[in-house]
C-alpha cells in the first residue's frame, strides 16, 4: 500500500502563513507533512523525492525536497529526532541503514487539531476531495484458511471446535476508528509507532504462523497505542458499549517454567509476582548500572541469542566498544545460566530432538519441520545453529499458540461479554453489559485454558486498558 493512504493533510494547514512562505515547494510540503500528520514518523529525503515524483505531477529535485525538510524544521512544523545514517554497528562485521525519524511539534499538532477536514495531497484539497474517514464499504478477504488450519494441526475433536470458533470469530466486522486515533495522537495521548492504516471497516481473517499462533489479515497488530481504535463495526464509536483488553502476565516465561520442571524458574514463578525485578536483582552491580531494561534480552536468550542484540544496544545506549560491549553480554548470558540451570538442560534436550529427528512437536500438536525452514545443511543433517534458534523459541510460541486457540474455543461460550481481537497473549474483549462481570468472566476463561497447558503454573491475567464512550484508560 502506497505511504500516500496514510496522509492527512490538514485543512488549516492551508490558510496558516508560515506554510504559504513555502511558494513553490507546497507540494513537497503538504506531502511530508500530510504523512506525518496520519501518523508516518520515518522518511528520507530520499523516499520523499521518489514519492513526489511518482504520484503527482510535480517535478522536483533531491535538493528541493532536501530544502523543503530544512524549511518545515526552522519553522517549526517538524523535529528531526534521528536523521538516519547509511551506516552503524550491529556487529562489528556488520552495518545497516537506519531511516531518518521525526517529530510533530506541538504547532503542528494544534494545526491539526483545528482542522475539520483532511486531504490526501494538494490537488485533492483544490478540488475539496477531503478524506472520509467514515468508511462504510467493507475490505473483505473473502479467501478462507481454514484448509492451512487443518494442514498443520493435528486431527482431532479439538482442531474441529477451534475452526468453527475461528469461523464465528471472523463473522464479526470490525472498524479501524482512525479519526480518533488521531486525535489522540495530536492530544499526545498515544505514540502510534509506524503509520495508521487506511482501512475503515474490514473482516478480519485469520491464518496460522509457523508456530500456530494466529495472524490477522488484514493486518490488526497495530501496536499497543492503535489497538484500542480497532472497535466493533456496529458500534465504530463504543457509545453502546466498552473495549477492554486483558494480557497474559510474563505468559512466555512461566509457559518455559512448566517446561523445564523443578527448579528454581518455577520456584520464582510460584512465589514472585514481578519475575523480572527478581532476576535484575540478582544481577551483579556491574551489568545492573548499564542494563536497566532485562525482559526482552532474557528472552533473546530462550531464542537461541547469541547476543547480538544485547551487544548492539549496549553499545549504543552506553557507548562502550563492540568488544566491551559483547563481553558484557556474555557475563549477562553466564548470570542466567547461573540462576535457571534448568533452562539451558531443556533447550538442549530438544535442540538434540530435533537435530535426530529433523522436526519438533509442540504443544498442542504443531510441528515444525527443519526441510521447510532451510535448516538443513549440504550434508543433509539439521543444521545447529538453526536447531539452537529454533528449538525452545517454537517450543515457547507453540505453548502460548495453543493457549490462544482454547481462548478462542471457549470464547463462543461468554455471557457477559464476546472475543472481539486476538493479539499475541492478549486478548480484546467487547461488552454492553456490566463491564466488572464482563472483566470476571473473561479472566477467568483466560486462566482456565492457560492450565490447559502450563499445568499448575499460576498464569496471572492483567488489564493493560479500557475504552468506551468517555475515552481511553490504561491501567
Amino acid at each position: 500500500m502506497s505511504l500516500l493512504n496514510h496522509a492527512c493533510i490538514p485543512s488549516a494547514l492551508f490558510t496558516h502563513p508560515d506554510f504559504h512562505a513555502t511558494g513553490k515547494r507546497s507540494v513537497e510540503g503538504s506531502m511530508i507533512l500530510g504523512l506525518f500528520a496520519g501518523g508516518y514518523q520515518y522518511l528520507s529525503v530520499r523516499k520523499a523525492l521518489s514519492l513526489v515524483l511518482e504520484h503527482t505531477r510535480h517535478r522536483t529535485t533531491y535538493h528541493q525536497i532536501r530544502k523543503t525538510f530544512e524549511y518545515l524544521v526552522n519553522n517549526g512544523w517538524i523535529i528531526p529526532i534521528d536523521k538516519g545514517s547509511y551506516f552503524r554497528y550491529l556487529r562489528e562485521d556488520k552495518t545497516v541503514r537506519i531511516a531518518s525519524t521525526w517529530e510533530m511539534t506541538d504547532k503542528f499538532k494544534s494545526v491539526c487539531l483545528q482542522s475539520d477536514k483532511f486531504y490526501k495531497s494538494l490537488s485533492s484539497w483544490r478540488n475539496r476531495k477531503a478524506i472520509s474517514f467514515d468508511i462504510n464499504s467493507i475490505t473483505v478477504n473473502t479467501s478462507s484458511y481454514y484448509c492451512d488450519w487443518e494442514r498443520i494441526l493435528p486431527e482431532s475433536n479439538d482442531t474441529i471446535t477451534f475452526i468453527s470458533s475461528l469461523a464465528k470469530l471472523e463473522n464479526n466486522t470490525v472498524f479501524f476508528d482512525r479519526k480518533t486515533a488521531l486525535e489522540e495522537y495530536y492530544r499526545g495521548n498515544i505514540k502510534p509507532k509506524g503509520a495508521m492504516p487506511a482501512y475503515g471497516k474490514t473482516a478480519l481473517k485469520y491464518y496460522p504462523l509457523k508456530t500456530g499462533r494466529l495472524q490477522s489479515d488484514p493486518h490488526a497488530y497495530l501496536g499497543k497505542a492503535l489497538v484500542p481504535f480497532i472497535t466493533p463495526a456496529e458500534d465504530k464509536k463504543l457509545k453502546y458499549g466498552t473495549l477492554f483488553s486483558l494480557d497474559f502476565s510474563s505468559q512466555e516465561l512461566r509457559l518455559l517454567a512448566s517446561f523445564t520442571g523443578n527448579g528454581q524458574l518455577q520456584r520464582d514463578v510460584k512465589y514472585e509476582d514481578d519475575l523480572f525485578d527478581i532476576i535484575y536483582y540478582r544481577l551483579p552491580q556491574y551489568l545492573k548500572d548499564v542494563m536497566k531494561n532485562i525482559k526482552s534480552h532474557f528472552y533473546a536468550i530462550t531464542y537461541g541469542s547469541n547476543g547480538q542484540s544485547l551487544t548492539k544496544d549496549l553499545h549504543e545506549k552506553t557507548g562502550a566498544p563492540i568488544n566491551i560491549a559483547n563481553s558484557l553480554a556474555q557475563s549477562f548470558f553466564r548470570e542466567i545460566d547461573r540462576m535457571y540451570p534448568e533452562i539451558k538442560r531443556f533447550q538442549r534436550k530438544i535442540e538434540q530432538e530435533l537435530q535426530s529427528k529433523g522436526h519438533i512437536k509442540a504443544p498442542g500438536g504443531v510441528v515444525r519441520v527443519a526441510g521447510d525452514d532451510d535448516g538443513i545443511t549440504t550434508k543433509n543433517k539439521v543444521n545447529k545453529n538453526y536447531a539452537h534458534r529454533t528449538a525452545l523459541s517454537h517450543y515457547i510460541q507453540g505453548g502460548g499458540a495453543t493457549v490462544t486457540r482454547h481462548i478462542v474455543t471457549e470464547s463462543v461460550n461468554l455471557k457477559h461479554c464476546r472475543l472481539h481481537i486476538p493479539i499475541h497473549d492478549g486478548f480484546v474483549f467487547y461488552t454492553t453489559g456490566d463491564i466488572d462481570l464482563a472483566v470476571q468472566e473473561a479472566e477467568l476463561m483466560m486462566k482456565e485454558c492457560a492450565s490447559k497447558v502450563a499445568g499448575d503454573i499460576n498464569m496471572p491475567v492483567k488489564m493493560e486498558w479500557k475504552r468506551d464512550n468517555n475515552g481511553l484508560d490504561y491501567f
